[in-house]
């Protein structure tokens, strides 16, 4: 028969992640912020791009969908990339072109540089919220993989509210 083990003394004698888990995972939901952001403030602020580039509004949707057909794409392969590239790296280099991207597009004078810039930060956004799962799941023991899940949860909800906000301003 096996030892019972008192209720309420589980949690105690179970492995806690410390404080570099914690802000792995901070991070890693940071990087999903940005992506969802990403795409709610451009949807709000496309009238306005649309007249600082001179695109009619059929080009304009070019600018919403590029970032979105390129992150559905990215998604699925996140996995193999992580398995090529290893972790740290693939984040690594999806900030680093996420943030040159972003760059491209602030300073995108016409239709053609925009879509590329939108199209790139897609590619790099795709692989930032699946990267984020993958550091809850990884960094955190099990018992503690939901508050970190919540955080995640909390963070890519954050994006669609704001970005209309910081959008439209």
């Amino acid at each position: 028969m096996a030892a019972s083990i008192p209720i309420g003394k589980t949690a105690a004698r179970e492995e806690r992640a410390d404080l570099s888990a914690w802000l792995a995972v901070a991070a890693g939901s940071l990087g999903a912020l940005l992506a969802t952001l990403d795409v709610s403030i451009v949807n709000s602020a496309l009238p306005t791009i649309q007249g600082e580039i001179g695109a009619t509004g059929t080009e304009g949707t070019w600018i919403a969908t590029s970032f979105l057909v390129a992150e559905i794409i990215i998604i699925p392969l996140s996995a193999w990339l992580e398995r090529l590239l290893g972790l740290r790296t693939l984040l690594f280099v999806a900030v680093t072109l996420f943030t040159g991207f972003s760059i491209l597009c602030g300073v995108a004078d016409d239709l053609t540089t925009m879509i590329i810039g939108r199209a790139g930060q897609g590619i790099t956004a795709g692989a930032l919220i699946p990267t984020a799962m993958t550091i809850v799941a990884t960094r955190l023991p099990p018992h503690q993989q939901p508050i970190g899940m919540a955080l995640f949860g909390v963070t890519v909800i954050l994006g669609p509210v704001l970005g209309p906000l910081i959008g439209a301003g």
